[in-house]
């Protein structure tokens, strides 16, 4: 396995809007969801692996011992050639010196870089 690519998400204020507006207005404690959301969105990162086979993504963590360690969020392959998936996922609060964990493996994050138009495309983000 191979963690290909690190991004993070620009923050998209008509994107918060809409995942703010799913929300209603009937809820008491609607400025706390609101100020998680926005959290959620100012801190998204997408992250694409390459593994020879199947991944299953339930079994990723950032960072790992922690007891608020992130998972994947809307994960989806975005390819598959020879029998090598590429997944991508999106995670919150990701921090970049910190691995990126696989069951009991640890994989080694790539410096960040802006993600490809294509790949930013295909994977909208919306806040969990």
């Amino acid at each position: 396995m191979k963690v290909t690519g690190l991004h993070k998400i620009n923050f998209d204020e008509g994107r918060f809007r809409e995942d703010v507006d799913a929300l209603g207005d009937d809820h008491p404690d609607l400025e706390e969801i609101q100020a998680q959301l926005r959290s959620n969105h100012e801190n998204a990162w997408l992250i694409v692996v390459e593994h020879d086979g199947e991944i299953d993504c339930g079994q990723f963590a950032h960072p790992k011992h922690d007891p608020n360690a992130q998972s994947p969020w809307l994960e989806q392959v975005i390819s598959e050639t020879n029998g090598v998936q590429r997944v991508a996922f999106f995670m919150h609060f990701v921090e970049p010196a910190q691995p990126l964990w696989y069951g009991k493996q640890s994989f080694k994050l790539p410096p960040p870089t802006p993600a490809p138009a294509d790949l930013v495309e295909l994977m909208e983000y919306s806040a969990p």
